[in-house]
């Protein structure tokens, strides 16, 4: 086993089958053909996002479909002898698989998610992203940083790495070890024992509010704040080493913001080669702010390119699109407005076998830090 401490600079989720919530059945009762009708569906209810829909034999009155939503099922019986005219955007996802990304006890916030997802997009495409989306020349060179397999959530490792955060922000301290004095392996393991027997690491980092900033500062791995980043394999690149080894499958990420703390924010990354639980296509999504715009990002990881990507967002769909890396391997992204109240969204892909998954399996991402929105996650 090998437990690798890098210099340090300033700076499980288990497959399940989500059934439809609910199936709405046309009996064509209103006065008009009007899919938004109430008193035209059984119940006198207008079908919501994701119901199954049905038009069976009770009915033979034409409907005109004007709903502007995303749909389960639909299902035409053949004793139905009316038409169904679409007149708007009708899109029919299935029933999904689960993805994961459901939080365990606040595991993860959006904070630790979005160190997840920025971290899987250097990996998966080391060179595009420093030229994408930092300032960097010297680093991440091709010869000594080849594209590597994203990293999946582990709570355990969440754990471990968010008390360490909180550690050095209340007690305070920086340094690998607790600041009790506790070897940094000894606690890792201690929240997550399996991971005796593999590779662990740890990096940690303070100072930045933004994730993706403390990221950036990770693998620039400058020996002071104000200096150009370390060059590849130098011996003082100990951080960016430990986000592009091969060795980790792993992470869970901490943040803690504490303002009587020296440096206000601390952030920890804890590293495992143990093998996931399982390994979903969909393996982590977020949103942030890029460029003055609110970006979405999702890493995507399999055997083959997908059929679709896609944000929805307050119950539409936006098409996301490749960004940097492989079709199969890579960073898919788009972009969408926001208002002045929260909104809920999720994300969904069609594999290239035809199954479509869900992350978060079951509930919503909140659009946490725009226009002062608190919220990161609910489960309905």
């Amino acid at each position: 086993m090998k437990k690798f401490i890098p210099h340090f600079i300033f700076l499980l989720v288990v497959l399940i089958w989500i059934p439809s919530a609910l199936a709405e059945t046309w009996d064509g009762g209103g006065a008009d053909n009007l899919a938004s009708t109430p008193a035209n569906w059984t119940g006198n209810v207008v079908p919501p996002s994701y119901a199954d829909i049905i038009f069976n034999g009770t009915s033979s009155k034409q409907c005109t479909w004007d709903l502007n939503q995303t749909y389960s099922t639909l299902t035409i019986g053949s004793g139905y002898t009316g038409a169904v005219t679409v007149q708007s955007t009708l899109i029919l996802k299935g029933n999904y698989s689960s993805a994961g990304g459901v939080p365990v006890s606040g595991y993860p916030n959006w904070h630790e998610r979005t160190m997840l997802v920025v971290t899987n997009a250097v990996r998966q495409a080391p060179q595009a992203y420093r030229n994408t989306y930092t300032s960097y020349t010297n680093i991440l060179l091709p010869a000594n940083y080849p594209a590597v397999a994203p990293l999946y959530w582990n709570v355990s490792l969440n754990q471990s790495a968010r008390a360490h955060a909180i550690d050095m922000a209340t007690t305070p301290c920086f340094q690998h070890d607790s600041c009790d004095g506790t070897n940094w392996a000894t606690r890792i393991i201690s929240y997550y024992p399996a991971a005796e027997t593999s590779w662990i690491g740890e990096n940690i980092a303070a100072g930045f509010s933004s994730p993706k900033e403390a990221v950036e500062l990770l693998i620039c791995d400058a020996p002071e704040p104000a200096a150009d980043c370390s060059d590849d394999l130098s011996g003082s690149d100990g951080h960016r080493q430990n986000i592009m080894s091969a060795n980790y499958k792993e992470l869970g990420t901490g943040y803690y913001y504490y303002s009587a703390s020296p440096y206000d924010h601390y952030w920890v990354q804890d590293f495992a080669g143990t093998d996931p639980a399982t390994q979903p296509p969909i393996v982590a999504g977020t949103h942030m702010a890029l460029n003055k715009q609110w970006n979405f990002w999702l890493n995507y990881y399999d055997s083959a390119a997908p059929q679709e990507v896609w944000l929805v967002i307050g119950g539409s769909p936006t098409a996301m699109t490749l960004a940097i890396g492989t079709a199969q391997s890579g960073l898919y992204t788009t972009t969408a407005a926001t208002d002045s109240v929260c909104r809920s969204y999720h994300f969904e892909a069609v594999d290239s076998s035809g199954t479509l998954w869900r992350y978060p399996g079951t509930g919503e991402f909140r659009t946490y830090g725009i226009n002062g929105c608190t919220e990161d996650y609910i489960s309905n």
